[in-house]
């Protein structure tokens, strides 16, 4: 996903995150093809395959391997391809590490393609083992945990630096972040790069990912006077499947300053794509958001006696 989305804040206009092509076999894994979630010591894994060629059977190796190297899991499936298949494993880990904000332990999911004895594909996830509950009158729950977000909203760009922040820069900021006691940071307004949410993951920050700033237009030039009813959804996509096996995300925002019908479409597409994490935004007034999220009219002195 390339995250070039107009604004009417400084984004740092061009390309300001690595790119690379992906040259693959004609037989391999689809990109941000592989979805996964835990539950207790269970890993539950979707992979979808794709193939220009009739290859008949083709060979999927599932394995999870620790921070030590050590292969903890492992899964084996023979299935015949034809054009595009989804693989379903389940695999289980023995007394597993959890994934948590003071001990963010991560797995890596290795996932091998063969053809015959030859591997035409390896793709590697990395990714935590936690369960998350939210509860209406009580928040999040992390693990059996009831965790409170500290949190703080995020731009992209550094100061200074523009927003194609080197990625020491980038860790030094989150980590500065955690030392402050921050433990919960919102992409303000629009998903970051990627090494921003494995940085997340490495050092135990929540996540709240979002997508947009506004469904309308709100500048002159911006993406939703222009771009947003012909590309939100193809972008919604690719964000969700790009960023959903990380567990630093714990809730997605499909908007900052939204309104608008198109919100239960929104939110529609977030849960099909992944239900595992709620949906919210920053103030759409939508009773479709599987959290209500209040901005902007909550900076006004008195406002939160409506809402009691």
């Amino acid at each position: 996903m390339t995250n070039n989305l107009l604004a009417r804040w400084y984004t740092g206009s061009g390309i300001y995150a690595h790119t690379w092509i992906d040259i693959k076999n004609n037989t391999h894994v689809k990109r941000d093809g592989i979805f996964l979630r835990t539950e207790g010591d269970k890993v539950f894994v979707e992979t979808e395959l794709f193939t220009k060629e009739n290859e008949g059977k083709v060979k999927l190796v599932t394995s999870i391997i620790d921070k030590n190297g050590v292969e903890v899991a492992c899964d084996k499936d023979k299935i015949k391809l034809e054009k595009e298949g989804l693989v379903k494993t389940e695999l289980r880990i023995k007394n597993p590490n959890l994934w948590s904000v003071e001990s963010p332990y991560l797995y890596t999911l290795k996932t091998e393609l063969l053809v015959g004895k030859k591997v035409v594909d390896i793709v590697e996830t990395k990714f935590g083992v936690r369960d998350i509950e939210w509860i209406a009158e009580s928040g999040m729950w992390i693990n059996g945990k009831n965790v409170k977000l500290q949190g703080v909203c995020n731009h992209q760009d550094a100061g200074a630096l523009g927003a194609a922040v080197p990625y020491k820069i980038l860790k030094f900021r989150v980590q500065q972040l955690k030392d402050m006691g921050v433990n919960a940071i919102r992409t303000a307004h629009n998903p970051q790069t990627p090494e921003f949410y494995d940085i997340c993951d490495e050092v135990g920050m929540m996540v709240m990912d979002e997508i947009f700033d506004g469904w309308k237009k709100k500048a002159k030039n911006d993406y939703g006077a222009h771009h947003f009813d012909e590309w939100w959804k193809q972008d919604l996509t690719d964000w969700i499947k790009r960023d959903r096996n990380h567990p630093s995300i714990v809730i997605y925002s499909v908007g900052n300053e939204t309104g608008g019908p198109i919100a239960k479409d929104l939110v529609a597409t977030c849960n099909l794509l992944d239900p595992t994490r709620p949906v919210t935004s920053g103030h759409s007034g939508s009773d479709h958001m599987n959290v209500l999220g209040v901005n902007g009219g909550s900076e006004k002195k008195g406002s939160w006696k409506n809402w009691q």
